[in-house]
């Protein structure tokens, strides 16, 4: 992902720019949403919406971050320097975590939260095995999952949710376009990411409360 974001720097077309682009936003969609999903739900068995929420306002405050720093950097030495420079923090920030997250409790020698214990350690690593294996045999097969109506709907929705929250993307070239110096413009980012922070943290409490499917509606409703 970050030697993607170091590409896009050395685009000299619009097909590079296409490439690049494309394969930095699957890897970062693989390598930050998808495994922080899986390790989140790995680490927590009750709570799971709440350390959702914290998680995704942890990247909220980078979003604060990127949006006063990177405007700086970019007026400064360009928008070359601005994309290397976004590519040296996703590397640094990769190192961190593979030197510290692990992807189960049970390879830091815990276990996961709101898992009852049970009175020897034997037992319990039992039941950590037999949970793990539970949740790996129990649902669909991944073909029939992959076939069925429920998972069309699911990516259809998924796929119309993110065309509407691709426009915060450009939100920074509008408001520049409209008169604004790109450093106010990433001041207005960074205020974006501080309401989506705290919407996060509260629906992820909302979640635990109510339940991932009408949190979601109440969310799209409002």
């Amino acid at each position: 992902s970050a030697a993607m974001v170091l590409g896009v720097s050395f685009v000299n077309g619009l097909g590079m720019l296409y490439a690049f682009a494309a394969l930095a936003g699957a890897l970062f969609l693989a390598s930050t949403q998808m495994a922080a999903t899986m390790i989140v739900n790995a680490w927590f068995h009750a709570n799971r919406g709440t350390a959702m929420g914290v998680m995704q306002a942890l990247g909220g405050l980078g979003g604060i971050a990127a949006g006063s720093l990177l405007p700086v950097v970019v007026q400064t030495g360009g928008w070359q320097l601005g994309f290397r420079t976004a590519a040296g923090i996703v590397a640094a920030i990769a190192v961190v975590a593979g030197l510290l997250v692990r992807s189960r409790p049970a390879d830091a020698g815990l276990h996961p939260y709101g898992l009852e214990t049970m009175p020897t350690d034997d037992v319990e690593e039992v039941v950590r095995e037999d949970v793990v294996e539970e949740a790996h045999d129990a649902g669909m097969e991944p073909a029939d999952a992959l076939r069925s109506p429920r998972f069309a709907a699911l990516v259809l929705g998924i796929l119309l949710i993110n065309l509407v929250n691709a426009i915060q993307q450009h939100f920074a070239p509008l408001m520049e376009g409209n008169g604004l110096d790109l450093t106010a413009a990433g001041s207005l980012i960074s205020i974006l990411a501080i309401g989506n922070v705290v919407a996060t943290l509260l629906l992820g409490t909302l979640i635990d409360r109510w339940g991932a499917l009408q949190t979601a509606l109440l969310s799209m409703a409002l």
